[in-house]
């Protein structure tokens, strides 16, 4: 886990196009896909749209509620984002990185 977070917070604080990414030049940003966006897929995906191509993989009615009302995350930073969001992985993603939290009794199905 801290090894994870580790990644996350590099993505989220240190790319912004001075840094090397898949032994290639930064681009500017990453497409990212979080598969299992509930409370602490969306937060981590919220945070890293900010700067990166997210897409948020998750229940109908909460994707729903994401694209209407954008996704709003409070505490010590407070944002409003409005990540791209599906039920499904779309056709013809092809993420740099995947973020998989789902609970651990679903991640059998996540795979599928």
């Amino acid at each position: 886990m801290t090894l994870i977070m580790t990644q996350i917070y590099y993505l989220y604080y240190f790319c912004g196009g001075r840094k090397h990414f898949r032994g290639r030049a930064y681009p500017g940003f990453v497409e990212i896909l979080v598969f299992g966006a509930g409370s602490m897929g969306s937060f981590f995906g919220g945070l890293l749209s900010v700067h990166h191509d997210v897409t948020l993989i998750g229940r109908k009615d909460h994707m729903d509620a994401v694209r209407t009302h954008g996704l709003r995350i409070t505490g010590k930073t407070v944002r409003l984002v409005r990540p791209r969001t599906a039920t499904r992985i779309p056709t013809g993603a092809s993420p740099e990185l995947v973020i998989v939290a789902t609970k651990s009794y679903d991640i059998s199905t996540a795979v599928r």
